[in-house]
């Protein structure tokens, strides 16, 4: 490696005639008290800081005679300096320009350069004494380079940081390993810290780590790469009602942003008519953030969605800033049956409501087409009032073409097993919705034991675990997850409809649960304005295809006269009831498999989501098919969403690059299959970033230190002295009696007689 050895002399000092260290120890005690007892008995009046001082040139004199005795002398080996290693990474990334200087910007390589050239000279002349040097170069391979520690410069003629890969952490293993049998005091690693192959610098710290040499690393370039906003995480019903608000939620993610802002746009893509926007705050703390943006539909039919983030300043990667979708629009009559046991308030305010909604745009048409059972009326009720049933039908097809079923406190004892079972399966199979209104009765004790009970969002209880009712008064209190609930949502955005909430009329009963089911979700709680006492108020879930919702109190009639009129009263049942018979939407609706990202990384995981139409059954899990690329076939499986059994998720992460289709396994339906692809790993240029993080892990780790580029300075003054290997022994130089000892011995018995003598002690 070298084309020849540094050499140096080492020194020991040793004694030819060592004595016990009792005696030493007796000999230095017996001369301190003889030399201090003969000028304290000494006659004279001269003061004690004289006589002080005469004591220890005395004692001073003994000393030199133990030395003497000892006969020391200097015992000189001729040994190896250590090993210092300076490893640059020459690879592509090191070629970026992201450094301002005096002269401009220059590349991260030539900084490193400067780095080491630049250095004091006097540090550089303490490394040339203290150690020899070698020099590597990595990118794809390790590269001895010859450098002259006074000639740094000249090496930027020599390299070009040109390297496609950076194996980073091959390198230094690879060097770590020729270190075996050497003395290395330390390695000084100088990169951006990247690697695009190969092993990372994690298992080079582990390999510095075993063979105990620590690495000083010096991160050169920027954290930050180029910044980037992208959208994700895209979720909406994409069946809807014409005239229902359709809210979009997803996921604004910025990467490498310090701090800037962003526009969300929701568009018609077919018309470009903005439709919604928001504007969002990113920043390196805040860098993830979920959005909401909303719009109700104006006509029937296939609408196409672009949500679209507005560049920020100095992004390169544009692709990523939209989603397209689509949701489908329906002009529909949404049929209804409530059952209910008395004509409550809640009923009468309800079913006028339901009878007397009409479509957007046309008054005359009807928004719902609804028939009442009121199980304790009198039998010339039904004769009375066109919508009225005498009793829950049992007719399959006649229960099937309802939409929405509400139920208040109903008995189940006169609703049928069968056509109880026939609403369930309405519900899991067809999509249709299920709203359950419990006012004086435990929902659970009352249906336990009935097909009904299955629909229930909450788990059943006996009358000893069921709670006692409480008397409130109660306001509504949205949870988070309400908030963006499209039946909560009763103005034109969130912080107003937020607000509106505390201004309802408080209301005085709500029905206790015993607890709610995993997978549901608390939309709304109930909280005494005495105690502040919260309970759960709205509840909903997926059954199936269809969605139930169960609320615990009847008095939502008191929002028919806020402000002289029931608009929140009727905004808020009928995006309720729409939202749970969204189901029964998609009935028509094929089975669609959506691949995330289209065009993936290596290495990075593809997410499968597929969403079955109502006419598919499953047993919680579908495979699909992964086709191409340099496998002939792969198998994922999806599982069942919790939130909605009838979406299924699942992933991969290590498909190698290609080409590559997946195909859903369906018995009973062919579902189109998507195409994407696995790039080849990442060129130099895809990531320009500095790694301070592995670099700073890698200084730790082996038990180095790591600077960044203004601390870089003290680099060389950092490094440990490390260990010389002596490579044989030169013949002694005696110490006992040199002449440097004999001047000094006759220096000070010549001055103990001369102060004697001015001081007239003799």
């Amino acid at each position: 490696m070298y084309d020849y050895v540094q050499t140096t002399v080492e020194r020991t000092l040793t004694a030819a005639w060592p004595l016990p260290v009792w005696v030493v120890i007796l000999w230095v005690l017996l001369a301190a008290t003889f030399s201090a007892w003969i000028y304290y008995a000494e006659r004279g009046r001269n003061g004690s800081a004289l006589r002080w001082f005469l004591a220890f040139i005395r004692f001073s004199l003994l000393m030199l005679v133990m030395w003497m005795f000892f006969g020391w002398s200097w015992q000189r080996y001729t040994s190896e300096l250590p090993e210092l290693v300076v490893v640059l990474d020459r690879s592509a990334s090191m070629s970026t320009l992201d450094i301002e200087t005096a002269r401009g910007s220059i590349s991260r390589f030539q900084k490193s350069l400067d780095l080491l050239a630049d250095s004091r000279k006097r540090s550089r002349t303490a490394v040339l004494q203290r150690y020899q040097t070698s020099w590597y170069a990595v990118a794809n391979a390790v590269e001895l380079v010859d450098v002259d520690w006074n000639d740094v410069a000249s090496l930027g003629r020599r390299l070009v940081p040109d390297g496609n890969e950076s194996k980073l952490g091959d390198g230094l293993r690879e060097i770590i390993a020729r270190q075996a049998g050497r003395n290395a005091a330390a390695i000084v690693f100088i990169s951006d810290g990247t690697c695009t192959l190969g092993s990372g610098l994690a298992e080079a710290a582990e390999a510095a780590r075993s063979a105990a040499i620590p690495i000083y690393a010096v991160a050169l370039g920027q954290e930050l790469a180029p910044p980037d906003v992208r959208v994700s995480d895209l979720i909406l019903d994409r069946d809807a009602y014409l005239g229902d608000r359709i809210v979009v939620e997803l996921s604004v993610i910025a990467s490498d942003v310090q701090a800037a802002e962003s526009t969300i746009q929701l568009r018609d893509q077919t018309t470009g008519v903005l439709l919604d926007e928001l504007r969002v705050q990113l920043s390196q703390a805040n860098n993830s953030q979920t959005v909401h943006l909303s719009f109700i539909p104006q006509s029937a039919g296939e609408v196409q969605l672009q949500i679209q983030a507005s560049p920020i300043a100095n992004e390169q990667q544009l692709d990523n800033n939209s989603l397209v979708t689509t949701v489908r629009v329906q002009d529909k009559v949404v049929r209804a049956l409530m059952v209910f046991a008395h004509p409550s308030f809640e009923f009468r305010f309800l079913k006028s409501l339901l009878e007397r909604t009409t479509q957007i745009g046309s008054p005359s048409t009807a928004s719902f087409d609804v028939d009442v059972v009121l199980q304790d009326a009198d039998a010339e009720y039904v004769l009375q009032d066109e919508s009225a049933l005498r009793l829950v039908p049992s007719d399959t097809s006649q229960l099937e073409s309802y939409d929405i079923f509400i139920l208040g406190d109903a008995s189940p004892r006169l609703i049928s097993r069968r056509s109880q079972q026939t609403i369930y399966e309405c519900v899991t199979v067809r999509g249709a919705g299920c709203m359950f209104i419990f006012a004086s009765q435990s929902p659970t004790i009352a249906y336990a034991g009935w097909p009904l009970v299955g629909l229930l969002p909450v788990t059943a209880a006996d009358e000893a675990s069921a709670l006692p009712n409480s008397n409130g008064p109660f306001r509504w209190q949205p949870t988070s997850v309400g908030r963006s609930a499209l039946p909560l949502q009763l103005d034109s955005s969130d912080q107003t409809s937020s607000s509106f909430w505390k201004t309802l009329p408080v209301f005085h009963h709500v029905t206790p649960f015993s607890a709610i089911k995993p997978g549901a979700q608390l939309l709304a709680g109930a909280v005494d304005t005495n105690t502040g006492r919260e309970m759960p108020l709205l509840i909903t879930q997926y059954a199936g295809a269809g969605r139930c919702a169960i609320q615990a109190t009847d008095e939502t009639f008191l929002w028919t006269s806020i402000g002289g009129n029931d608009v929140y009263h009727q905004r808020y049942w009928g995006q309720m009831l729409r939202w749970l018979s969204r189901g029964k939407l998609a009935a028509t609706r094929n089975s669609e498999l959506a691949v995330n990202p289209i065009s993936a990384r290596f290495g990075q995981e593809v997410r499968f989501r597929l969403t079955l139409g109502s006419a598919i059954s499953h047993a919680g899990s579908v495979d699909v098919s992964i086709e191409g690329g340099s496998r002939i076939r792969e198998t994922v499986t999806l599982t069942a969403n919790a939130a909605d059994s009838r979406v299924l998720t699942g992933s991969i992460h290590d498909l190698p690059p290609g080409r590559y289709r997946a195909v859903p396994i369906l018995a009973n339906e062919e579902v189109a299959h998507v195409n994407f692809v696995v790039r080849a790993p990442p060129s130099e240029q895809a990531n320009l970033r500095t790694d301070v993080s592995a670099m700073q892990q890698l200084a730790a780790r082996s038990r180095g230190k790591y600077y960044a580029e203004n601390e870089s300075q003290r680099l060389l003054d950092d490094l440990p002295a490390g260990q010389t290997t002596q490579l044989g022994s030169l013949p002694p130089q005696s110490a006992w009696n040199s002449p440097a000892i004999a001047v000094l011995f006759i220096f000070l018995l010549s001055t103990e007689w001369i102060l004697r003598r001015r001081a007239r002690l003799v």
